[in-house]
Order: structure tokens, then C-alpha cells, then sequence
């Protein structure tokens, strides 16, 4: 790879880090609004001796391990983000090299 490919590479993986970061703080309104239903569910399943699960048919039985189940979410997108913007911050370095 040239150093034209690499620059070219580090400016796209920069742009993309910093598009999921910024969708994902824009999304945070609305996932407020989302955990806020799954705790009214949760309270509602509560009263019929019902319990709430994840993706994975985990449990979810009290309001700290809902809010930890909507904070991976973020997790994810945090480290993707991450990920893709140091990743093109290296290749910036080695095109300079």
C-alpha cells in the first residue's frame, strides 16, 4: 500500500469512528425514552409474577441489570468507534512515516 492509500484509509476509518460515535450520543435521548418502558414492563411483569429476559433468555430482574443490559448497547458502539478512529489515526502516522 502507498502512502496516498493509507491516508485515504485513515481519513475513511476517522470518519467512520466518529460517525457511530456521534449517532450514538445523538441516540441517547431515545434510548432514555426505551429504558424508561422496559423498567414500566418490568414493573407490570413484576405484578404478574412474570419475569423479563434479554436477547439471550437471560433473567432481568431488577432495575440495575436493565440499565446495565441498555449500557452495553452503548458499550459496543463506544468500542467500535474507538477502534475505527485509532485505527485510522495509526495508518495517518504510518502514511507520514
Amino acid at each position: 500500500m502507498d502512502k496516498h492509500h493509507l491516508e485515504l484509509a485513515s481519513s475513511i476509518l476517522g470518519f467512520l469512528g466518529g460517525s457511530v460515535l456521534s449517532l450514538d450520543a445523538l441516540l441517547a435521548v431515545r434510548r432514555t425514552y426505551e429504558e424508561r418502558g422496559a423498567e414500566a414492563a418490568q414493573k407490570a411483569a413484576n405484578k404478574a409474577h412474570g419475569v423479563n429476559v434479554d436477547a439471550q433468555g437471560n433473567p432481568i430482574r431488577s432495575a440495575y441489570k436493565l440499565r446495565l443490559w441498555f449500557a452495553q448497547r452503548s458499550v459496543i458502539a463506544a468500542r467500535i468507534g474507538f477502534l475505527s478512529m485509532a485505527l485510522g489515526f495509526l495508518l495517518d502516522v504510518i502514511a507520514k512515516w
